[in-house]
């Protein structure tokens, strides 16, 4: 198992070789014996830092294909978020943050580039009261803030240890049924609109 996913691991380009080598560590190491379900959190680990690493490069790609990207991508991290184990960490106090308001903004401004006067749409939040009124959302503001709960979650697994990772599985499912997951499912409509009302989609993820 632990070096099915190394293998997999090699044909995600945003993967840096210190991940991988996070990831064979971890593999080898603690995560054999532990009640987390290592397929499904290595999954989720994957997509998520490969979402977060282009998300920190996308103004140096063509709008369209950042555009098709995120709808292409969206999808499985929603996925990936719901297969998720429910845990119950040991010790509930590691639970950490690491994206700082600067870098929250850096990212909401890269975005802010790519969708232009594109980025405001009309729409209903899954997490409010529904009513008859749409109400208008950004779509860096979106992204923005699954940027920084996937960071966090990835970073707060780096750390190496069993509780540092039983804390950030707990907290990513948690923050994936009240907040990243929502955001996801709102911005999908747009996206797909987005991408093919400008005629035949790109092929970024078609090599």
């Amino acid at each position: 198992m632990a070096n099915w996913h190394i293998i997999q691991l090699a044909h995600y380009p945003c993967v840096n070789t210190y991940f991988v080598h996070l990831l064979q560590f971890t593999t080898m190491d603690f995560f054999e014996d532990n009640p987390v379900e290592l397929r499904k959190v290595l999954d989720m680990l994957t997509v998520a830092n490969e979402f977060c690493f282009f998300l920190e490069k996308c103004e140096n790609y063509p709008t369209k294909e950042v555009w098709e990207y995120l709808l292409k991508i969206s999808p499985l991290l929603y996925l990936k978020g719901a297969l998720l184990p429910v845990i119950q960490p040991n010790d509930e106090d590691y639970q950490e943050r690491f994206v700082t308001a600067e870098q929250w903004q850096n990212i909401h401004a890269s975005l802010m580039t790519v969708f232009g006067d594109q980025d405001p749409y009309e729409g209903h939040f899954f997490n409010e009261a529904f009513d008859n009124e749409a109400n208008t959302y950004s779509l860096a503001e979106n992204f923005s803030d699954i940027y920084q709960d996937l960071k966090d979650f990835v970073m707060l697994y780096q750390k190496r240890t069993i509780t540092s990772s039983e804390n950030s599985v707990s907290q990513c499912y948690r923050l994936y049924v009240s907040h990243w997951g929502p955001r996801i499912l709102e911005s999908l409509p747009r996206l797909h609109q987005l991408v093919f009302s400008q005629g035949k989609p790109n092929t970024i993820f078609n090599n």
